[in-house]
């Protein structure tokens, strides 16, 4: 595994993609923090949906439900976690977006 697997690059974005909404709120104001706490959540869902769509790549084309308890369990696992993870972050993005385009109209 490298650096240009996108399951990785997803986890490393996971861990750093939060220094955006640390350095909104560390500049001060509404904006700058809801624009660094948009970034975050804009990077988190981007990187997971590359992800999810590399590892869903992976798994072979018979039903998923005939393989739950064997050797793909776990990707079919982590690929539910991912996509909850993109559902809540993207859910999240559209309504930070709303509120940021509200701010900066304002």
């Amino acid at each position: 595994m490298s650096i240009r697997n996108p399951s990785i690059q997803f986890f490393a974005v996971l861990i750093g993609s939060p220094l955006f909404a640390i350095l909104g709120v560390s500049l001060g104001g509404d904006l700058p923090a809801a624009a660094g706490l948009f970034l975050t959540l804009a990077s988190v869902s981007l990187a997971g949906l590359r992800s999810y769509r590399h590892e869903r790549a992976r798994l072979p084309a018979e039903p998923l439900v005939r393989q739950i308890g064997g050797p793909n369990s776990i990707l079919i696992r982590y690929l539910a976690g991912v996509l909850t993870l993109i559902a809540l972050t993207s859910l999240g993005t559209v309504v930070l977006g709303g509120v940021v385009v509200g701010m900066v109209l304002r």
